[in-house]
């Protein structure tokens, strides 16, 4: 079986191409349904930061299905795209769950995000054994990863990064009004934090003015509607926004209609929103400044040093944690082996207890359990060890050949995808082989080298190797 993921993230794929990836819960159903074949394997991952498809199917034609299905062939979306395939695929995965692929390092709202994108999944019943267990082993190395080492203490999260931002804008905010927009996680958080920097007028808004009740509680504010935007944002200073709407919230004409009631007073908006809550001719507006998501990045790198310092344990982590899921792969290919020889020694020894007890004559029950015992009992002992020595040789990677003893020895036939598992390879320096940042240079270099970070398959960027 083949596994890969393909997909785009804040590294490798600016704000205005991932939002057009960007996938509802609801979306993200309908279309691991729509591609999924019998046999097949697929999990979506769409947060704010990345859309990253994972599948298990014979031959990689599913994995080309989805992506061609989400870029509509659309060759602007190809130079975006990163591929990967194997083993190289749990070691991304597990990085993400971890938070060291985020645009905030170690942040761990994303753990939850990919326990979310595995339910769904799971419920739209396109998980099977494999993803299965790809999904369980990403938050096990993601809790890990936040136990086990500092990387998770005192971290940013993107809502943090925001508010980071806008006391910098306004170093005194207990005497800034400020706007939320949105209910969400995302909103909840950045509620919370303004709170804690010392901001007094927090106004949420949301479509639901209960949902905006229930979080305007939460970091001693005032909840609002939608009904009330233009009147809010004439007397804000800052406007956060964070809405799940799958289209602008604020347009440039609506600004347009209360800049002049604000009397030239700058008004800064803060987009963390994926889709964009804010159109982007917004920030055109005289008195208006518009930052987005992607603008966090040089908040959040002014403040890594601490967190890097906890990098390399957190590395050594999601390497034995591939190593984990890579070795229970393997062994899987040894199962149906196994059962085909344990089945075959049962009749043998079935056979062989039924002639001997014809011979001994009449034997009470408890005699006859003795003999059916011993029987039962020189069968297992002799087959542990080779079945044991199968296991351990299937899980570093040289088990092939006693896959093929066994089925030359017993007279075996190994049933339909009993195959190995992926190779894994040791991980390079920590940060190799991660996706590039966008911006200058988003065509990615060929590479005909090995993959530093040690993937089993190097990336592609639709059929060129990149690094």
């Amino acid at each position: 079986m083949h596994l890969s993921v393909a997909g785009v993230s804040h590294r490798s794929a600016p704000i205005a191409i991932r939002e057009q990836l960007h996938l509802t819960p609801e979306a993200t159903r309908q279309l691991v349904r729509e591609v999924v074949r019998s046999g097949e394997e697929v999990a979506i991952l769409s947060t704010c930061n990345r859309t990253e498809w994972y599948v298990l199917d014979r031959d990689g034609s599913t994995s080309r299905r989805i992506r061609a299905r989400l870029t509509g062939d659309d060759p602007t979306f190809q130079p975006y795209l990163y591929y990967y395939e194997g083993a190289a695929v749990a070691r991304h995965l597990f990085r993400v769950a971890g938070g060291l692929d985020s645009l905030v390092l170690g942040e761990a709202q994303i753990l939850g995000q990919v326990r979310e994108a595995f339910e769904l999944a799971r419920e739209a019943g396109t998980v099977g054994p494999i993803l299965e267990q790809l999904g369980r082993k990403a938050l096990e190395a993601g809790k890990r990863i936040r136990s086990e080492t500092g990387i998770g203490r005192g971290t940013a999260s993107i809502s943090s990064a925001a508010v980071h931002l806008a006391r910098a804008i306004f170093p005194d905010l207990a005497g800034s009004q400020v706007l939320v927009l949105g209910a969400g996680e995302m909103a909840t958080l950045t509620a919370r934090h303004l709170r804690e920097q010392g901001a007094r007028a927090v106004i949420v808004a949301n479509r639901n003015r209960h949902r905006a009740q229930q979080v305007a509680a939460a970091c001693g504010g005032r909840a609002a509607g939608f009904d009330e935007l233009e009147p809010l944002l004439v007397a804000s200073d800052i406007v956060i926004s964070s809405t799940a709407a799958p289209h602008a919230v604020i347009r440039r004409e609506l600004l347009e209609r209360i800049l002049p009631a604000r009397r030239g007073r700058p008004l800064y908006i803060i987009d963390i929103a994926v889709p964009r809550d804010v159109e982007v001719a917004c920030g055109e507006l005289e008195g208006v400044t518009l930052h987005n998501i992607d603008d966090l990045e040089q908040v959040v790198a002014a403040n890594l040093t601490q967190r890097e310092a906890h990098l390399e344990a957190a590395e050594r982590v999601v390497e034995e944690t591939v190593a984990e899921f890579v070795a229970w792969w393997r062994s899987r290919a040894a199962a149906p082996l196994i059962r085909a020889l344990f089945d075959h020694a049962a009749a043998i020894r079935e056979a062989e207890v039924a002639r001997a007890l014809r011979r001994l004559g009449e034997l009470d029950p408890r005699q006859r359990e003795v003999v059916e015992a011993m029987a039962s009992a020189i069968v297992n002992k002799l087959l542990h060890r080779p079945v044991t020595r199968l296991k351990a040789a299937l899980a570093h990677g040289d088990g092939r050949a006693y896959l093929q003893s066994l089925q030359d020895l017993f007279g075996l036939e190994l049933p339909p995808g009993g195959e190995p598992g992926p190779e894994v390879q040791p991980a390079g320096p920590p940060g190799e082989g991660r996706p590039p940042r966008q911006g200058a240079g988003d065509a990615w270099p060929e590479q005909t080298g090995p993959d530093p970070f040690g993937r089993q398959e190097v990336g592609r960027h639709e059929g060129k190797a990149v690094g």
